[in-house]
């Protein structure tokens, strides 16, 4: 089992804190993280019936492991395909720009070319195209595609992201972290990926994924869908299950994101029940259409809002 302490690249002198917010470095995990994140996050690590994630889907009230943390901040992550579809993001008001493919998966890349034109239209911009304060996030795809493209990754880009479909264990989950650390330029964050339906997608549980991302130092954790047909990453889960989750992430220091064909009646119902993640991240619910559409200038402005109100 890897070590958090086992870190082949060495540690700057920056704080953990720093470190794990602007780096892929692994953070130095003190052991009550560890020990706390054993606690919270094994326990919530079950397969719920069906008719249970029905039931909890609809539940009014999210069961909480002690008194309501303070509502975050909370961002909005909007996934485009090319740097016409960014700088439609960016007039909107998103500061939090993904590239993907969505005609091709979940978390299929573009090509690198793109991902260099997106990332130098941001860091050359002057003022005249309101970039500044905008973090770049990369999805990387699958692991048969993520560590060839990893090496390429702009500097620039503050997250990448790569699918663990077809990952069942934690020693597989672990060996394809190190290697896309190993690929990644220093200053990309690595986001561990969770998918609700983990198990068409043959991979570990959200809490599973979340305690070996603990474990191996990374503070940044995506729940998506694998499948975009079968529901979105609430009807996949549940609300309580969410808000479990939601508690022990804020606890154990865990910044996470929920995608997954999320939409804006179900996130508002998520937020009114105190389920507050620290990102929202959406593509098909801002589009023309479904999730292969263009992006509506009219549907980010009614999603900024909403966040920026709540």
């Amino acid at each position: 089992m890897f070590s958090p302490n086992d870190d082949p690249g060495g540690r700057e002198t920056e704080s953990a804190e720093a470190k794990h917010l602007h780096s892929n470095s692994p953070d130095v995990a003190r052991p009550s993280d560890l020990e706390r994140a054993s606690v919270s996050l094994c326990k919530l690590n079950r397969s719920p019936s069906t008719s249970a994630v029905a039931e909890n889907a609809t539940s009014p009230q999210t069961p909480r492991l002690g008194p309501p943390p303070p509502p975050p901040k909370i961002r909005l992550l909007v996934s485009v395909r090319n740097l016409e579809e960014a700088k439609v993001a960016i007039a909107g008001g998103v500061r939090l720009v993904d590239l993907k493919e969505p005609s091709k998966g979940s978390l299929a890349p573009t090509s690198p070319d793109i991902w260099r034109s997106v990332s130098e239209f941001v860091t050359q911009d002057a003022g005249d195209h309101n970039c500044a304060g905008i973090d770049l996030s990369i999805a990387l795809g699958e692991p048969d595609t993520a560590v060839k493209f990893a090496d390429q990754v702009p500097r620039t880009v503050r997250f990448a992201k790569a699918g663990l479909s077809g990952l069942d264990s934690a020693e597989a989950v672990l060996k394809f972290w190190r290697l896309l650390r190993a690929q990644l330029p220093a200053p990309v964050t690595l986001v561990a990926v969770a998918y609700a339906d983990y198990q068409v997608a043959g991979t570990l549980s959200p809490e599973q994924v979340a305690q070996l991302a603990l474990q191996f130092g990374l503070r940044h954790v995506l729940i998506d869908t694998f499948e975009k047909s079968g529901g979105s990453s609430l009807k996949q889960l549940g609300r309580q299950r969410l808000g479990e989750f939601a508690v022990a992430a804020q606890t154990l220091g865990i910044w996470w994101a929920l995608a997954g064909s999320i939409d804006r009646q179900e996130t508002q119902s998520l937020l009114k029940d105190q389920v507050w993640p620290d990102c929202i991240a959406v593509r098909g619910a801002v589009c023309e259409g479904d999730r292969a559409g263009t992006i509506s200038p009219g549907r980010l402005v009614g999603w900024t809002s909403m966040l920026n109100n709540s």
